[in-house]
């Protein structure tokens, strides 16, 4: 059999798929299975089918009222997060089977757990598109440990060798609980770290998160860099939708987060004067 020029050819296409298992007795050459060809394929219809659903929202945008845009802009984030659903699904399957397959290469295990982290973190997204244009939630928000987990976020992912960005957390003594929307919070949060490291690439920094009790009421959280800052001719404008000092920027992030906090938390978020770098405060409660 193994003669038979198909038999051989058939072999080699299994052998590009996967490397043969070899041993003293025998060779196991072997393809991939229905399961995996659809596992690579999914992931990206479901991105073009994203795509197109972006391009025919933001075609309704430009053609509707304030009222309508503000519908279209919830329904379509509602139904991006249900499509980001079935690729998230298919990148979990191919996790579990490089954690499989590298059992044995500690290499390959350390790129799973990252790859899984970040997998989850893609979900948490989705979860937040489903909850725009809906009732905010009511619950307990611990500041400091949201404060935590985004400064250890971005620590595993920001440079550390050359232009290397510290980020340093502070915070007042006591728990700092606030009621709100867990999910939409930290969303505002990270825009705002996010922000402080785009403003340092290329040059590296420091940026500083706090939580603190206001004296008079309530509490404050506080995002601060040392980098070029804003320009003063244009604070007054960062908050508004569509603008960007970032060559390649949407221009929706601080307006977003300030949407969050304002209008779904009766709060304030603003930029504090100073001479160096960029401080916004989130006052809460």
């Amino acid at each position: 059999g193994d003669r038979d020029p198909r038999v051989r050819a058939y072999v080699a296409v299994l052998d590009r798929q996967n490397p043969p298992v070899i041993d003293a007795v025998l060779a196991v050459h072997y393809g991939e299975t229905p399961l995996v060809y659809w596992l690579r394929i999914i992931p990206p219809l479901q991105a073009v089918t994203a795509l197109l659903l972006l391009l025919a929202g933001f075609f309704i945008i430009r053609t509707r009222s304030d009222a309508a845009r503000e519908h279209v802009w919830a329904g379509m984030a509602r139904e991006s997060a249900h499509q980001l659903g079935t690729p998230l699904s298919s990148i979990g399957g191919w996790i579990e089977l490089l954690e499989e397959r590298g059992e044995q290469d500690p290499q390959a295990q350390a790129m799973a757990r990252h790859m899984r982290a970040d997998v989850d973190r893609l979900d948490r997204v989705a979860h937040r598109f489903e909850r725009i244009g809906r009732e905010p939630r009511r619950d307990p928000v611990d500041l400091n440990a949201m404060v935590d987990r985004v400064a250890n976020y971005f620590r595993a992912r920001v440079p550390t060798l050359a232009h290397s960005v510290a980020i340093d957390v502070r915070h007042d003594d006591g728990p700092l609980t606030v009621t709100g929307d867990a999910v939409l919070l930290e969303w505002a949060l990270e825009v705002l770290v996010k922000n402080a490291l785009d403003a340092m690439a290329g040059q590296g920094g420091h940026i500083a998160l706090s939580t603190a009790k206001r004296p008079e009421h309530g509490c404050r959280i506080r995002v601060a860099d040392d980098g070029p800052g804003i320009p003063r001719e244009l604070r007054d404008r960062i908050f508004e939708p569509g603008f960007s000092t970032k060559q390649a920027g949407w221009g929706i992030g601080l307006s977003l987060a300030r949407r969050i906090v304002s209008e779904n938390h009766g709060g304030r978020l603003v930029l504090v004067p100073t001479d160096r770098g960029a401080t916004f405060d989130v006052i809460l409660g």
